[in-house]
Parts: structure tokens; C-alpha cells; sequence
């Protein structure tokens, strides 16, 4: 049965240096805090609150954008799970320079039920990309 994710965005993580990328985006699942904590650090500021990740009932998807210098936004179309399988479909806008080199970043939960988790581009020519993964 295929049903319309309620998806819960994770605030208050930023990407680290180490994300290589070999397109315009990078999609990650994570299943646990370790390998989440590799690619993602904590980033607390006076206004903001960080969301507590629960690796016991959720794994973490991620969209990252290249670093550049053009203010980024990824956006969340539609999020549609049917059994163990999910598919993201994002696009990612720019929109004016900056002076300095950022990168947008959306975390989201998915049910641990999840297996496989297919990343659709709606804005570049990387259409598409898949993680498999075990619990």
C-alpha cells in the first residue's frame, strides 16, 4: 500500500567537510548515531533548538547541495513509502550570490521499516539514486 510520508525534519545539524560530492547533491541514510555523526555535527546557536535524533525508531535520510556560493534551498515535494521501500522526490533552488561558500541540508526521519530509499531530483540532471541499507 503506498501512503504520502508525514516526514519529520531534523533541525540543528550542519554538514561537515568530509561530504565528497561527484553531483550537485548527496543523498545519505543513516540506521545509526555513529555513522550520522561522521557526516553531520551539532549546530546550537542562541535561537535555534537541535531536534534528538531516535535511531531506535527512525533512520535519517539526508540532501546535501554542493557548496557554493549562491544562497541554496532544497525543498521536499513528496515523500511516498510503500512497505520497505521509499521514494524522495526534492528540488534544490539558487538564488542570488553570496559572498561567502554554504550548503543547504534537509534531515528527515523515516520509518525503520524502510530498506531501500530512492532519492528523485526534480531540478538536475542526476534523476535519481538509490540506498539500500540493513538494520
Amino acid at each position: 500500500m503506498q501512503k504520502t510520508h508525514d516526514i519529520t525534519y531534523i533541525n540543528g545539524y550542519f554538514p561537515q567537510n568530509n561530504i565528497k560530492y561527484t553531483e550537485g547533491t548527496r543523498h545519505f541514510v543513516f540506521t545509526n548515531q555513529s555513522d550520522f555523526e561522521t557526516y553531520f555535527s551539532v549546530a546550537k546557536t542562541m535561537q535555534n533548538e537541535v531536534t534528538a535524533i531516535d535511531f531506535e525508531h527512525y533512520n535519517i535520510a539526508a540532501i546535501t547541495a554542493k557548496p557554493n556560493n549562491k544562497k541554496q534551498q532544497i525543498s521536499i515535494s513528496e515523500t511516498i513509502i510503500d512497505n520497505s521501500h521509499a521514494e524522495i522526490k526534492y528540488a534544490v533552488k539558487e538564488q542570488g550570490t553570496q559572498t561567502y561558500t554554504s550548503t543547504a541540508v534537509v534531515l528527515m526521519t523515516i520509518p525503520k521499516s524502510v530498506k531501500t530509499v530512492e532519492f528523485v531530483s526534480e531540478t538536475h540532471s542526476e534523476n535519481m539514486s538509490s540506498n539500500r541499507f540493513n538494520n
